[in-house]
């Protein structure tokens, strides 16, 4: 859906002075700041935000993004492992409603029958190594679930004061933890922010999938880190 002439104006007015094309290939992920500007898969997005997370013992950074033709609201994290791993959140703040799941999936292995909290079944998740959960008329199937923690450095806009949060991600095939994802391997991940008590947790869901280096293309660096 295309933005209204305002909203695109306003957006229009933030892009940065991109770089001469010749230049382009001297900057990666790691130089871009907010007000930057990326290509991705061949559409402009402005960086908007800044945030950097602690999964286990790797650093990762997470750029808020604005898709400048739609105004659509994406995020791109990225994280050197065994290798760089990029994921582009194409589709974000999914209503935790639209995850579907079988209330009696962990009856017949583990005899737990009837579980009508998300919360409950995605631990059973996490300690079952196991789960199936349906988005859009698709099966998906429980992959890995890890802990992160915020480093406190550039804030997450729908974190508040949260700085730990939990996820889940499924695919669309059982496939064992160590197994590498292909690129462009759809993932819908579950997040779980963890609040002072349960009752204040939050769910974010988002759609995305792993990209390769060259398709992420810094065309302005942005600000300077302040």
């Amino acid at each position: 859906m295309a933005l209204d002439f305002h909203r695109k104006l306003k957006l229009i007015r933030q892009i940065p002075k991109p770089l001469p094309i010749r230049e382009r290939a001297n900057y990666t992920l790691e130089n871009a700041r907010p007000g930057g500007l990326l290509e991705i898969e061949n559409n402009l997005h402005l960086v908007v935000g800044e945030t950097h997370y602690m999964q286990g013992k790797t650093p990762y950074k997470e750029f808020n993004l604005v898709d400048i033709d739609t105004g659509q609201k994406r995020f791109l994290e990225f994280g050197e492992e065994d290798e760089l791993v990029i994921n582009f959140w194409h589709t974000t703040g999914i209503p935790l409603s639209k995850i579907e799941y079988d209330n009696n999936y962990f009856l017949e292995d583990h005899g737990i029958p009837d579980v009508r909290s998300i919360k409950l079944f995605l631990d059973l998740c996490n300690k079952y190594d196991d789960g199936e959960i349906t988005y859009k008329g698709q099966t998906l199937y429980f992959y890995e679930s890890l802990q992160a923690t915020w480093t406190g450095d550039g804030k997450k806009e729908t974190q508040k004061a949260f700085n730990k949060h939990r996820y889940w991600d499924f695919l669309p095939f059982e496939a064992e933890e160590d197994n590498e994802i292909d690129l462009g391997t759809p993932i819908v991940s579950v997040e779980r922010w963890f609040g002072d008590n349960e009752e204040e947790d939050e769910f974010d869901v988002n759609y995305g999938y792993r990209i390769a280096p060259e398709k992420a293309v810094v065309w302005a660096v942005g600000n300077s880190k302040k």
